[in-house]
């Protein structure tokens, strides 16, 4: 438990310094190349660098269950030890990338609902990882099979990662403004009521 934290912390740092890299090489190349301003460089999409990390953190969370089919891999303890420090140095920066994202993407007079749907969706959904596992270990008779079908989990959430449009996101979230939909509301429910 304790090697897990510690490449989880090592996995958000590396990846985060990466990020920033990334978003300093974008912005430079825009400012030289493209003949932008530091204004529009500034400016620009961070939350494709964010999917970007949170893809990378998937295709490699992705190979753990590939490696755990019976056959392949994980037959020794330090596979085992070796499997649980990619995991956690994925999983570490994974987790930070998406509240990065969900950030961005989230209403600046929202973000407290969207937050606590956020971590409401993925309580409420935490029994649906060992009950696809536990069913696949009675229906093929090996615990590798049951982690094998957590790829059904990472590849409906790259699924649904590709829907999102990041650029059209940022700007609808800050386009809409919550007190003015409530006031206009109010309005047309008054006006309506007289």
């Amino acid at each position: 438990l304790i090697l897990v934290n510690v490449f989880a912390l090592i996995g958000n740092f590396v990846f985060t310094l990466l990020a920033r890299v990334v978003i300093f090489v974008w912005k430079a190349k825009l400012v030289r190349f493209n003949g932008a301003t530091q204004e529009d460089a500034d400016g620009a999409d961070a939350t494709w660098v964010s999917m970007l990390v949170i893809y990378i953190n998937l295709l490699f969370i992705c190979l753990l269950p590939i490696w755990a089919v019976p056959g392949v891999g994980l037959l020794t303890p330090g596979e085992f030890y070796a499997a649980a420090a990619v995991y956690s140095l994925q999983v570490g920066s994974l987790a930070a990338f998406s509240r990065s994202l969900l950030e961005a993407l989230t209403p600046p007079d929202c973000k407290s609902e969207f937050f606590s749907f956020f971590e409401i969706s993925g309580k409420g959904t935490s029994f649906l990882g060992p009950l696809v596992f536990t069913t696949f270990n009675e229906l093929f008779g090996s615990v590798r099979w049951g982690i094998f079908a957590i790829l059904i989990f990472l590849f409906l959430g790259m699924i649904i990662l590709a829907c999102v449009r990041p650029t059209k996101g940022v700007a609808d979230a800050q386009a809409f403004h919550l007190t003015e939909e409530i006031v206009v509301e109010v309005r047309l429910r008054q006006e309506t009521s007289k």
